[in-house]
């Protein structure tokens, strides 16, 4: 964006920088100056001159306070808008304040809270927070035509992160290039130069991490002052008081320095027209480590970066390298006993570009180092090393590594080890080896440890392996020599930062070009034991080359307690809140099996007993299989995989359990209390099986919009208390052992997605009633299920008996009188939430039973008048044979008047019944509608917000399209049983006149 808006007047020896829009205000000032001075000349009397003047000075102070103010809202959006038009990232800023008063005559320019956020592919990555930017501008400068003059920069607690990947994206490129113009295209520019004098930076931190050449460094706390002037073609930037209060280099895995405080004192030469930085002398504090280097970098024509500087060692005593380590460095450094000499230097020669690297070395001697504290009686002695790594060509795989002497003495514990490192990217050829014992009791009696830190047991090893790592990942082990053992008896360590005793009662690990064979492990922290046998492959080619590390195990335990071993501080305040758990990341780039088995697990408020199973971790994913276990005072059996390769872990599991215990199942696992609300209230025992595909929040929670899935549950025995939905049926009914009853023979199936779980049909029976339920619940506890209940007349109290007669009372208003019989059938529907159902109570299955009732004593009624009819003609026959001859013609036809008009009867019997059972559907189908109406209107009013009101209108859409199907099937079913009933009175009064019945 810099080089694409101006342009490098090298003949200045400044910068030139060209912009049409400044044109007129500069043109303001200088027509504003030019009329003051025509208006003077014209004015000779010296009273009018002093008016003028002070008119003049009032006019421009007051300017001066008031134009910052006036215009600044405009001016600051309109700078963010054209910002972000001409970077890809997203730029804002705070506060913003225009001064000419601060450094009059100078104009000062303070704008707060500077963010700069990346665009792909670091999307939503920062990649400057800068807390404040303050611009001092000579005024003079920006009245004349010569340039700017920039006489400060001051950024107060910048934060830059830095970034460079291996496909050669960098997160500060966000710059786009610019179009390609048109010859003909003329811009008129207007030139003038940019000076810089001084810069200052205070409490900075960077980070620039490097993919590509696996370079990463984090400095924090940078303060410092750079000056100098840019107005020349050649000019020297020193400082004198920058330091840092922390810097860590990062080589890929190797740390080279690690929370190092470093102080700068340099001065360097800028020559603008070739592009070269030249330093001379200077000198860079590493802690206690003066580094001196000298050199020149440049940025040449073609590209890239040239250097040639080296840099070595002003102290040749061992005690200053001894400074760049952290623990000894901020542990009575002062008091630090040493000696032996040191010897350190390096040189960088060659170009920097692409994939080319410059030629470097860097050496480093110690001769017979040690070093001691006065308080302790043993010190580290006959240290002796020697190691260079040097690159004699252009690529990184020209890169040599010699450490042939690594030597060391621990209070009588020696150490010798020895690395060399060939062709590192191509093919890496090692040669390594470590040889040693160590008492870590021994450490304490050289380096004071931290109060309470306990250090005990024995470390022996004995360890080389040589040869490219080509033959191990082409099976050519034959071609790689490795071999050792390592062994760690009876270790202990207490320390703060450990939740719990760390005690490693043994441990063998034997070495072989194939694999690390561990023959026995077994470990204690806490309450928590491991032991374990097994095998790793491929350890070299995962730590060179990232090659899949590969693991056989088998682990057993009598305890693991996952909350302590979590536990940062062992003395950590307890409180009565349940443990928040949290995203357990699944390493990448192993390929790891267990076969495990577990006595006792403890892990927030789960309680697992005699795990057994199969686990395998592989490529951020750890999967279950022919897992089981004891849990919720039941058994569990699983199967399944945990997934962390995306923002929030993915599951999926299928479990079988059987016997677990209701109320604690609610307490421990949070998905029971979405999925199976009633829960809660339960008591007893329950086993059936589900799958479950859900995706997890930070907290090992599910995020309940992803819970899909089915299953079944059965129990021979539950007991449920104080549900709020029957709690509310025993108020309407008035029969309080419905607050609380036993429900056997439990058996029903389910599903749930897209937050909501359905549950078919299903029976239960409680006492001497039953009931057939079936419904849903929504994972933000609304609720609608429809129960069809056969209860007893018995159980019917004095109250109780009021409500039904009630009912039967509103089944005679329709005109249908109802004589319940034995058991009382009622048809109840539960809508509302869990904690505030809805309920609506009616009889009409009792109807259907009384009309079914009354054709039975139809069909009783015509068989009677049948038989009487047919003893009185027996009768008469006897009495006077002759008699009824006579009028046996009369008789007939009165029997066919009778029978007609009982048949006529039955078909108007069946009419009757058929338009009432017509009725009663449409008062059914229309409740349903209207309650659906109604439940549709409450879901609007009670939502808030656009996208509530929108979720509410979809939902009562819903809920009224459910129920005009519901009430047209009520509709055609009475129908349906209304045509039959008058099909069957008619055959039957066809029966009837034919004298079959």
């Amino acid at each position: 964006m810099f080089l694409q808006r101006y342009k490098i007047d090298s003949t200045k020896g400044a910068f030139t920088l060209c912009r049409q829009r400044l044109r007129p205000k500069i043109i303001f000032f200088i027509n504003f100056t030019d009329s003051r001075i025509l208006f003077h000349k014209r004015n000779k009397m010296a009273k009018k001159v002093i008016k003028v003047l002070f008119i003049v000075l009032a006019t421009l102070l007051l300017l001066l306070i008031i134009v910052p103010y006036a215009f600044r809202g405009a001016i600051v959006e309109r700078i963010k808008h054209e910002v972000n038009e001409q970077v890809d990232a997203r730029v804002d800023f705070g506060k913003t304040r225009l001064s000419f008063i601060r450094n009059f005559p100078d104009i000062t320019l303070s704008i707060h809270d500077i963010l700069i956020v990346n665009e792909a592919p670091f999307e939503g990555e920062t990649l400057a927070d800068i807390g404040r930017l303050q611009i001092t501008i000579d005024l003079r400068s920006l009245l004349g035509g010569d340039g700017y003059e920039i006489k400060r920069i001051r950024l107060d607690k910048p934060d830059l992160m830095l970034r460079y990947l291996k496909d050669g994206s960098a997160n500060w490129d966000i710059i786009p290039p610019s179009e390609p113009k048109e010859e003909t295209e003329v811009t008129e520019d207007f030139d003038f130069q940019l000076s810089l004098r001084r810069v200052d930076i205070r409490n900075g931190k960077v980070s620039y991490h490097d993919d590509a050449f696996l370079t990463y460094i984090d400095v924090d706390g940078l303060s410092g002052r750079f000056s100098g002037d840019l107005t020349m073609d050649v000019t020297n930037i020193a400082t004198r008081n920058t330091h840092i209060e922390s810097f860590s280099l990062r080589y890929d895995r190797f740390p080279v320095l690690s929370n190092v405080a470093a102080r700068i004192v340099a001065e360097m030469e800028m020559d603008m027209r070739d592009w070269t930085f030249t330093f001379r002398e200077n000198e860079l504090l590493l802690n206690a480590l003066p580094i001196g280097f000298d050199g020149v970098i440049g940025l040449p024509g073609g590209g890239g970066t040239m250097m040639d500087f080296s840099f070595t060692a002003a102290r040749s005593d061992f005690g200053a390298f001894l400074s760049l380590i952290p623990a000894l460095y901020a542990d009575d450094f002062a008091s630090l006993q040493t000696a032996g000499s040191l010897a350190l230097h390096g040189s960088v020669n060659g170009l920097l570009k692409g994939e080319s690297i410059p030629g470097f070395e860097l050496a480093l001697n110690i001769d017979d180092g040690m070093f001691s504290y006065p308080d302790l009686p043993a010190a580290l002695s006959d240290v002796f090393v020697d190691a260079r790594i040097v690159n004699t060509g252009n690529n990184a795989d020209a890169v040599r590594v010699d450490v042939p002497v690594f030597r060391m003495n621990l209070a009588g514990n020696p150490v010798d080890a020895r690395f060399a490192m060939r062709t590192p990217v191509s093919d890496p050829w090692i040669d390594l080896a470590i040889n040693g014992k160590l008492d870590l009791s021994d450490i304490a009696t050289f380096v004071p440890l931290e109060e309470g830190m306990l250090l005990e047991g024995l470390l022996e090893s004995n360890m080389e392996a040589r040869g490219h790592l080509s033959a191990i990942e082409t099976g050519n082990y034959q071609n790689f020599h490795a071999t050792g053992t390592f062994l760690a008896n009876n270790v202990a360590v207490e320390s703060a930062i450990l939740p719990a005793r760390f005690e490693l009662h043994q441990m063998q690990a034997r070495i072989s070009p194939r694999h690390i064979t561990i023959g026995r492990f077994q470990a204690r922290m806490g309450d928590s034991d491991l032991s374990a046998t097994g095998q790793i492959d491929n350890m070299l080619s995962y730590w060179f080359d990232d090659d899949l590390l590969r693991g056989r195990f088998t682990v057993e335990s009598g305890l693991i307690h996952v909350n302590q071993l979590m536990a940062a501080i062992p003395e950590a305040e307890e409180t009565d809140e349940p443990m928040t758990l949290s995203v357990i990341p699944v390493p990448a780039n192993i390929d790891f099996r267990l076969q495990a088995r577990i006595q006792r697990l403890v892990f927030g408020d789960m309680d697992i007993r005699d795990i057994r199973g199969n686990l395998q971790i592989v490529d951020e994913q750890a999967g279950l299989q022919d897992l089981s276990m004891g849990f919720l005072g039941g058994r569990l059996a699983m199967s399944g995989y945990y997934d962390t390769r995306g923002e929030l872990p993915d599951t999926r599991f299928v479990l079988d359990f059987s016997n677990f215990d209701i109320a604690e199942a609610f307490g421990t696992l949070n998905t029971v209390g979405v999925l199976a609300p009633v829960a809660e209230y339960a008591s007893g025992r329950i086993s059936g099986g589900i799958t479950i595909n859900a995706t997890l929040d930070e907290s090992l929670r599910p995020v309940l919009e992803t819970l899909a899935g089915s299953g079944r549950l059965s129990s021979s025995a539950i007991k449920i208390e104080n549900y709020p939905s029957l709690v509310r049926l025993a108020e309407r009914l008035r029969m309080d052992n419905f607050r609380s009853f036993d429900v056997r023979n439990v058996a029903l199936r389910f599903s749930f997605a897209d937050g909501k779980v359905d549950t078919d049909p299903f029976n239960i029976r409680f006492g001497e009633s039953s009931a057939r339920i079936s419904g849903s619940t929504w994972f933000d506890q609304r609720i609608d299920y429809s129960m069809r209940m056969d209860i007893p007349w018995a159980q019917f109290g004095t109250q109780a008996t009021e409500v039904l007669d009630g009912l039967i009372a509103q089944a005679a208003g329709r005109g249908i009188k109802v004589d319940p019989g034995d058991k009382v059938q009622i048809d109840v529907h539960i809508g509302g939430t869990v904690t505030n159902p809805e309920l609506s109570v009616g009889m009409p299955g009792t109807v259907d039973a009384v009309l079914d009732r009354l054709k039975d004593q139809a069909e009783r009624l015509v068989r009677d008048v049948e038989d009487r009819i047919r003893d009185e003609v027996d009768s008469v026959v006897r009495q006077a044979e002759d008699e009824i001859m006579e009028k046996i013609e009369d008789t007939r036809e009165q029997l066919r008047e009778d029978l007609e008009a009982r048949a006529q009867q039955v078909v108007d019997e069946a009419e009757r019944r058929a338009a009432s059972i017509r009725r009663e559907a449409a008062r059914s189908a229309e409740r349903v509608r209207q309650e659906a109406r109604e439940q549709a209107d409450r879901l609007l009013e009670e939502a808030s917000g656009p996208v509530a009101v929108a979720a509410a209108r979809r939902a009562g859409q819903a809920l009224v399209s459910e129920a005009d199907r519901r009430a047209n099937q009520i509709e055609n079913e009475a129908d349906q049983r209304a045509d039959q009933i008058i099909d069957e009175a008619n055959a039957r009064a066809d029966r009837i006149r034919r004298g079959e019945e």
